[in-house]
C-alpha cells in the first residue's frame, strides 16, 4: 500500500515498521519481527526456520478469505 503509516518501508515489514513507530523494545517481539520479516519478504535475511511455517498459516488464512468472499456471492 503506497504511502500508508503503517505498511513496509525500506527493508522492513509491516510488523516491523509497527515495532519500530510504537518504539517496542521487548526481544521476545523482536524475534517474532524477524520470523515475519522473512516469510512475508522470503529474502532469508535473519534466516528462521519458523518462517515457512508462519507463511503457511499465513497463505491459510488468505484460502478462508478467498473461501468466504465465494460463498458470499452466492
Amino acid at each position: 500500500m503506497l504511502d500508508a503509516e503503517f505498511s513496509h518501508h525500506g527493508n522492513y515489514c509491516t510488523f516491523e515498521t509497527l515495532i519500530r513507530r510504537f518504539a517496542i523494545s521487548d526481544k521476545v517481539v523482536a524475534k517474532i519481527g524477524e520470523m515475519i520479516h522473512d516469510a512475508d519478504l522470503d529474502d532469508s535475511r535473519f534466516q528462521r526456520v519458523e518462517a515457512v511455517g508462519i507463511d503457511r498459516v499465513l497463505k491459510g488464512w488468505e484460502c478462508f478469505d478467498a473461501l468466504y468472499a465465494f460463498l458470499q456471492r452466492r
